[in-house]
């Protein structure tokens, strides 16, 4: 009786300790609905939906099309679903607007507890779509949108909120599914999942691209074992010459897990400058970007940071700098900014409105494909509005042309 007693209890424990990982379900997690091409829908006078599913181009890009649901041989594509009778097909465009889709879990993701899901990823050999130029007039490409493009999957406390970055895929070019797994563990806890196309990084230059996505997992809790970067991707049968490698998170991604804490040390306050110019050897760009310095309100130039002209195409050398405000944001996750796009005052008002939130945008986007969480950075185009200098001399509308940080807060 003894004996039976103390197996109960175990038996007991064991459960009990088992019950305590979650479970994160999804709906709709294989994107069943009835076929069709984004766009309008006749019927209800709106956009056309996903089932279960937020499309986030109603927030961002309203001038674009919605996600496609296949196969149904839309822009060529035939390819068998992978789960279930459809799947979800997502673009990237050359303007530099990108397809996402996101939803509410059925159970909040936990803090600093770790977490593991899969999801099936391939691309077909034909895709085509259309774009809005910078004048919002509708292009229909002659492109085929047969570029690799990625899947990054962001946990936020919002639709469509871009909160942690907790995976990014390879580019996606097997013509036939893939399986990724892959661990993570949220830096906050949130209640919100969402699916994102995007270019592969490093982004030189924006394309027309896609990748279709199926048959996502649960987001199932489980033992913290260090393995969270680690992501196994499960081939289908006939496709081994088409399959990356086993893969890791790129390691802008894994830093905020890899980083260990320094130990106490007592820093005179005027040192602090001094230290962060000389730990890489060489003096800061933006100087005066240091959280002992800053005040809400304050405006600061990023300097060196360069344009093709006319363009928000950022160029590589502007990258140094980038990565030093990358740094100061991820190191100071209190700081809240907005990137300001300024143009000289030549131009008309419409095309320089224009230019200067795409460039903004472009800065914005760099930071957050870098890691940096949404929630620090925010994005605006001044146009000409706000000229330091005269616009009658070339020295001064080059020191109009500019993009600047404004601290919004330190919390």
């Amino acid at each position: 009786m003894r004996l039976f007693y103390i197996l109960s209890i175990s038996f007991l424990w064991f459960n009990t300790s088992s019950a305590q990982f979650d479970i994160v379900e999804l709906r709709n997690p294989s994107f069943e609905d009835v076929p069709h091409p984004g766009g309008w829908d006749d019927f209800t006078k709106r956009r056309t939906i996903v089932k279960d599913w937020q499309d986030c181009g109603a927030f961002f890009f309203q001038k674009e099309s919605p996600p496609d649901i296949h196969p149904n041989n839309f822009w060529k594509n035939n390819l068998p679903s992978s789960q279930g009778d459809t799947y979800l097909g997502l673009v990237v465009r050359k303007n530099g607007t990108y397809e996402s889709v996101s939803q509410r879990l059925t159970t909040t993701l936990k803090k600093d507890a770790c977490y593991r899901m899969s999801i099936d990823l391939a691309q077909s050999d034909s895709y085509w779509s259309a774009y809005t130029d910078i004048d919002g007039k509708r292009i229909n490409s002659k492109d085929n949108f047969i570029n690799p493009a990625v899947v990054r999957i962001w946990a936020g406390s919002g639709l469509c909120n871009n909160g942690d970055l907790i995976w990014e895929s390879p580019p996606i070019s097997n013509s036939k599914w893939n399986t990724y797994s892959f661990d993570f563990i949220p830096n906050q806890s949130y209640q919100y999942v969402t699916i994102e196309a995007f270019y592969k990084t490093p982004v030189l230059f924006e394309y027309n691209g896609h990748v279709l996505v199926d048959n996502i997992s649960a987001i199932k809790e489980k033992e913290c074992d260090g393995q969270a970067d680690e992501v196994v991707v499960t081939l289908m049968p006939g496709t081994p010459e088409e399959a990356p490698k086993k893969n890791a998170i790129p390691p802008h991604l894994r830093r905020k897990k890899n980083k260990t804490p320094k130990k106490e040390q007592t820093v005179a306050k005027s040192d602090i400058a001094d230290a962060q110019n000389n730990k890489t050897g060489k003096k800061k760009i933006m100087e005066d970007l240091v959280i002992d310095k800053i005040k809400v309100g304050q405006t600061l130039p990023i300097n060196k940071l360069y344009f093709d002209a006319d363009t928000s195409q950022i160029k590589p050398e502007s990258y140094e700098v980038l990565e030093e405000l990358t740094d100061f944001l991820y190191e100071n996750p209190s700081v809240k900014i907005e990137i300001g796009g300024h143009t000289n005052g030549v131009p008309s008002h419409k095309y320089c409105d224009k230019l200067s939130e795409a460039r903004a945008k472009e800065v914005a986007q760099y930071l957050m494909q870098k890691g940096i969480a949404a929630r620090q950075v925010e994005y605006r185009g001044y146009g000409k509005r706000k000229p330091v200098a005269s616009n009658e001399t070339p020295v001064g509308r080059r020191r109009n042309q500019r993009v600047e940080i404004k601290i919004l807060s330190i919390s």
